[in-house]
């Protein structure tokens, strides 16, 4: 992989001299690309559970994801490793490639779902019509998809340079777009938590924060990463939240407001996007050593646009999506098991357990697979089920363990004890 400070990440003093604004960098990267699903969930939380708890449950759901995104990183602060070896190394190799073939599939899904919701609220803004067909629909996702296959070729540096002088522009575009919405919300009586709400913005972002390794293995220090986490914690707060107060037709009524509307929605795309296929090569690398570059970049970006321009089945999708949604964030959760088990287990040696973690995996899996065919559309069901499996699974093996442990120190220590009462 290119290195985002275009530096060896090993050699940290030459980087802390090349590159003074690396915690900028990957912050910048983060929140930029966060997509348009994931920013218009604060107006959704709104709508569902008022403003004031739509608040609060982006705010306690994102520093969830800030104490997992520190634990995710500090997995590969000596090793440097990117995400797929990082769960090979505390899940075990075939568990790495499942978690790969997952999350290639899970980036291609997001790829076209980030074009099918931007070239809709494009369409939708400069038609303001809500039936246009869905030819209209397809060619003009087409060309965005293009877009971001082209810009790909510029690679991550390219993406790391424009993303780095955007996100102050983006942030002043949203300032903009509630300056001029005219949106009233009630926030008294409606603050509180929301526990579907605080699951959806973890959910959202869980995915991206499994991957942080691939990023932050970049870091000059440990200091700029946790500073990083926090900018990107802020901004996408910020994001959310904003969401909540802007009215899309009230800030376009204007033509200069529609055309930073569309340079909004068209960059932040192409952001979003892009960071999927810099994430997709990572997974394909478990199964082709060394792909990367700006031809294996396009070529992601070519497959996510014609996986958007063919696979056109709503319902499909969506099936797709809470499913592998619901394996990742399992992952997630196995992922901080495995890492939590190695960090207090020490006491012993744990021959197995890669293949308990990949086992655990599975079984989350399965149950989380039962659970979307029974209960889709709904969301929530797998995701909480697979957890609770793999949870489940790992406490049984866990208990199993100890207690074998326990009973063979004990048969041992009585050995040892009645051999030093024969020898005197």
């Amino acid at each position: 992989m290119g290195s985002i400070s275009n530096i060896p990440s090993v050699n940290k003093v030459t980087a802390r001299n090349y590159d003074h604004q690396n915690f900028w960098h990957l912050a910048s990267i983060q929140s930029v690309s966060l997509g348009i699903g994931v920013i218009a969930i604060g107006g959704e939380l709104a709508k569902k559970y008022g403003a004031g708890t739509a608040i609060c449950s982006i705010i306690a759901g994102n520093f969830i994801l800030w104490l997992i995104a520190i634990a995710v990183i500090s997995m590969v602060d000596k090793t440097r490793s990117n995400a797929i070896d990082n769960i090979s190394f505390y899940i075990g190799k075939y568990g790495g490639m499942l978690a790969a073939c997952v999350l290639a599939l899970s980036f291609l899904n997001w790829y076209s779902e980030q074009i099918n919701i931007s070239t809709s609220l494009l369409v939708h803004s400069y038609t303001y019509n809500a039936s246009y067909g869905g030819a209209m629909l397809i060619k003009y996702g087409a060309g965005l998809g293009f877009i971001t296959a082209l810009f790909s070729i510029g690679g991550i540096h390219l993406l790391r340079k424009i993303a780095s002088i955007s996100l102050i522009p983006i942030f002043a575009y949203s300032l903009y777009a509630i300056f001029v919405s005219d949106v009233s919300l009630k926030l008294s009586g409606t603050w509180g938590l929301s526990f579907p709400a605080v699951l959806s913005v973890v959910l959202a972002l869980l995915p991206g924060v499994i991957n942080f390794p691939t990023f932050f293995r970049h870091s000059i220090s440990k200091s700029h990463s946790i500073f990083s986490l926090s900018l990107i914690a802020f901004f996408v707060c910020f994001f959310e939240i904003s969401t909540i107060w802007i009215n899309i037709e009230q800030s376009t009524k204007s033509m200069h407001g529609l055309i930073l509307f569309s340079i909004f929605i068209i960059s932040t795309q192409v952001f979003c996007n892009f960071l999927n296929i810099y994430m997709a090569s990572a997974c394909w690398e478990a199964f082709v050593p060394r792909f990367e570059g700006r031809r294996e970049y396009a070529i992601l970006g070519l497959f996510g646009t014609l996986v958007f321009a063919l696979i056109q089945i709503e319902s499909l999708m969506q099936f797709l999506q809470d499913l592998t949604a619901s394996y990742i964030t399992t992952l997630g959760v196995v992922l901080l098991l495995a890492y939590l088990m190695r960090t207090l287990v020490r006491h012993r040696v744990r021959r197995l357990e890669r293949a308990t973690s990949t086992a655990a995996l599975l079984f989350g899996w399965y149950v989380a697979t039962i659970y979307e065919y029974k209960y889709f559309p709904d969301p929530t069901a797998p995701v909480l089920a697979g957890i609770a499996a793999s949870l489940l699974f790992f406490l049984i093996v866990l208990f199993i363990e100890e207690t074998s442990w326990a009973v063979k120190g004990k048969f041992a220590e009585r050995k040892a004890n009645v051999g030093s009462r024969d020898a005197r």
